[in-house]
């Protein structure tokens, strides 16, 4: 069981990271070329808050938002994924095993 747990938890982690890194791009993408499309259309200026009033506004190029938004696997997040994890098989393990073995034979053939 814990064989298959290990081999479980680390093939969700790694595809896990990169299926939610190409999404989260994707969709980061989408929403800069509707925020796009939506700027071009506009013909009135307004402000959306008072920070952009006064001349505090920026505007991130597509490849810093892709930066700031990568979450990457550090070795803290990988132990803890499998510590959790192997927590988790275990528990679910021992229950069982526990409650088989406090069981009187005589009393479940009768």
């Amino acid at each position: 069981m814990a064989l298959i747990a290990l081999v479980a938890i680390t093939l969700s982690l790694f595809t896990g990271n990169l299926l939610s890194g190409a999404v989260s791009e994707q969709m980061l993408t989408d929403q800069i070329v509707a925020d796009q499309a939506g700027q071009s259309n506009s013909n009135d200026f307004m402000f959306s808050s008072e920070l952009e009033y006064n001349g505090y506004a920026k505007n991130p190029s597509h490849e810093d938002l892709v930066e700031t938004y990568q979450v990457p696997l550090n070795m803290r997040i990988v132990l803890l994924f499998y510590l959790i994890g192997l927590g988790t098989v275990c528990v679910s393990t021992l229950i069982p095993i526990l409650y088989t073995t406090r069981l009187n034979p005589k009393k479940i053939l009768m």
